[in-house]
């Protein structure tokens, strides 16, 4: 009883996600982080919104796909980087991803899924 006072609750979010993109894990060798990283900021790096900001990225030696979720309002984003961090101002001053697919994470995966067949991401070589 007393361990379940010190168990966190599950992530729908993150399972939602290690379930749409698990073909970059299992097929494509990504490796996966989940990191809150606070309250949101702009791209100057100034308090723009209470978190929790959570970044869920998917990453490998030449990328990384970042989703940003802020619980609060339940909004998303999703930028592209050269290199998996937490810092959110390199985060949002990097390739942004077009705000239909950050809302459509099944349209997102599909996108990926393609521009792995074509060995470039949004701009990024494969």
């Amino acid at each position: 009883m007393v361990q379940k006072l010190f168990q966190s609750e599950p992530d729908p979010v993150e399972e939602r996600l290690l379930e749409l993109f698990d073909f970059l894990l299992s097929d494509h060798g990504f490796a996966y982080t989940k990191t809150d990283l606070g309250n949101a900021v702009d791209r100057n790096g100034k308090f723009s919104f209470c978190g929790p900001l959570n970044g869920y990225q998917f990453y490998n030696g030449k990328f990384c796909i970042n989703i940003l979720h802020l619980v609060q309002r339940d909004d998303y984003n999703v930028y592209i980087t050269d290199r998996q961090g937490t810092d959110q101002v390199y985060l949002l001053n990097s390739t942004e991803i077009l705000s239909r697919l950050a809302y459509d994470l099944p349209a997102l995966a599909e996108e990926i899924k393609d521009a792995i067949a074509h060995r470039e991401l949004f701009g990024h070589p494969i």
